[in-house]
């Protein structure tokens, strides 16, 4: 490596290629640190030398050639192995090295087991993504209006007619929901209770003046 002056307060550093012996020099926005590592004039050189610093020589042949690799099933790491996941019990498929790691089928329940119990069913139900589409379809199906007071511009609550936990069969059923406003939902509840609720007690409800 080496330095020359060309005009005034310019300093142009230079090496000698270890490939080609074709003398180079440092590029101006090139940093030190880059300029020290480099060895070779050109990528080709480079390119031409391989990590122990020996030449490639044409019609030399490759150290693994005719060697069995390690790619596609003959490669233990690319073996599936089947898992059941803990949480739904669904069979599912993972990469040999997931073995010991995986347990779960789906994002979905490896955010269940990691609840560990903090929410309930019913809370975990209403912020699925059924139970928001019934919400949306029972509003829009009452445009948007509580069934009550027919008032619009309220917040409104979708109310299940047969009670959410009564009957699990009628959960997302559009026909069991019914629009209420915030008022008039808690005014239904106060009469009758959050349990055992009836199509019956919604028609008496809405009857009244």
């Amino acid at each position: 490596m080496g330095m020359c002056s060309c005009g005034v307060g310019r300093v142009i550093m230079e090496k000698t290629c270890k490939k080609c012996g074709k003398l180079f020099y440092k590029k101006d926005n090139e940093s030190i640190n880059s300029w020290n590592k480099r060895l070779y004039c050109s990528h080709s050189c480079a390119n031409s030398v391989n990590h122990n610093g020996h030449l490639f020589v044409k019609g030399m042949t490759a150290f693994n050639k005719g060697k069995k690799g390690l790619s596609g099933e003959s490669n233990s790491l690319w073996k599936r192995i089947n898992k059941k996941c803990i949480v739904c019990g669904k069979d599912f498929v993972v990469k040999h090295y997931r073995k010991d790691t995986a347990k779960f089928c789906s994002k979905k329940c490896s955010e269940i087991y990691r609840d560990e119990g903090k929410t309930s069913e019913n809370e975990r139900i209403r912020k699925s993504k059924e139970y928001r589409s019934w919400r949306e379809l029972v509003f829009e199906r009452d445009d948007w209006t509580c069934q009550k007071c027919l008032s619009r511009g309220k917040e409104l609550n979708p109310h299940h007619i047969i009670g959410f936990s009564d009957d699990e069969n009628l959960r997302f059923d559009i026909n069991n929901g019914i629009t209420l406003c915030r008022k008039c939902h808690y005014e239904f509840h106060t009469k009758y209770g959050f349990t055992n609720n009836t199509k019956g007690q919604m028609e008496e409800f809405l009857e009244e003046a």
